[in-house]
């Protein structure tokens, strides 16, 4: 992991500087960035994309026929259950469920490059080795392959999300999978942002510090910025003094002794 800036004109992440020492190009904001491999058909936050979307759909589908059936009489819940619709519903489950894997077993091997600094997380797809077949399942023209503004450093540009801090209103972690969840609004899951060791530090530090004083963000109690003490504005007044008692009682016996010795003297 390294701080760089990104150069869109030369499309790699370089040193960071005012302007890009190849093309001369304005560079972005210094960031931290790391890369990590994935499989899409293997990642849970790929299969949450579209089933989130796809199955409340079906359901809803199912729910609507099966009040058609009710509104129709009595008997209406026998009629849905004993007719073709269950079965239909459930051919239509399965018919989704593989076209969704079928489509991210096509996505192949990608790489995901993530950038974040003090206004919000960006994430590329690269596909190091592209192909026609794998932009179609990205949902991307295979003429992309021909257009050279998308060749990065680390493959084939697919696809980039950014979000803002400022949109962020729910954080939670996944530390299993080394995992960022990022939502906005609350019920919304906006980007899974998969983290090694140095990204992992590098996004509590940042979520710390621009999410852990908002009170409109809801962000785990680690990464809760402690408030600072405001000085009250008073002068503290010194402790008073604690009077030993022992030591006064010692003191007058001293002046007794004292007394008593100076009454003998004087008699002599």
């Amino acid at each position: 992991m390294a701080v760089t800036a990104f150069c869109r004109k030369c499309g790699k992440e370089i040193r960071p500087g005012a302007t890009c020492p190849t093309c001369g190009s304005k560079l972005s904001a210094p960031h931290t960035l790391w890369r990590i491999s994935r499989r899409p058909v293997l990642s849970w936050t790929c299969w949450n994309a579209p089933l989130r979307l796809a199955l409340p759909a079906l359901f809803l589908v199912g729910l609507a026929l099966l009040g058609a059936e009710l509104t129709a009489g009595p008997g209406g819940l026998q009629r849905f259950l004993d007719g073709s619709m269950p079965a239909l519903l459930g051919w239509m489950l399965a018919g989704l469920l593989f076209a969704v894997g079928l489509t991210l077993f096509l996505q192949g091997k990608e790489t995901l490059e993530i950038a974040a600094d003090k206004t919000g997380v960006t994430m590329r797809v690269l596909l190091p080795k592209p192909s026609a077949v794998q932009l179609l399942a990205h949902f991307r023209s295979p003429r992309l392959l021909r257009d050279e503004s998308q060749r990065m450093e680390y493959g084939l540009q697919a696809d980039e999300r950014r979000v803002a801090w400022k949109d962020v209103r729910r954080v939670q972690l996944w530390p299993e999978k080394g995992m960022f969840l990022l939502y906005g609004p609350r019920w919304w899951l906006r980007m899974a942002v998969p983290c090694d060791e140095e990204g992992w530090r590098e996004m509590s530090a940042l979520v710390t510090e621009k999410l852990g004083h908002k009170k409109g963000a809801n962000v785990p109690a680690s990464m809760r910025a402690v408030p600072k003490a405001k000085p009250s504005g008073k002068r503290s007044k010194p402790p008073a003094p604690v009077h030993d008692g022992y030591q006064e009682d010692f003191m007058a016996d001293i002046a007794r002794m004292n007394a008593e010795m100076n009454g003998e003297n004087s008699d002599l």
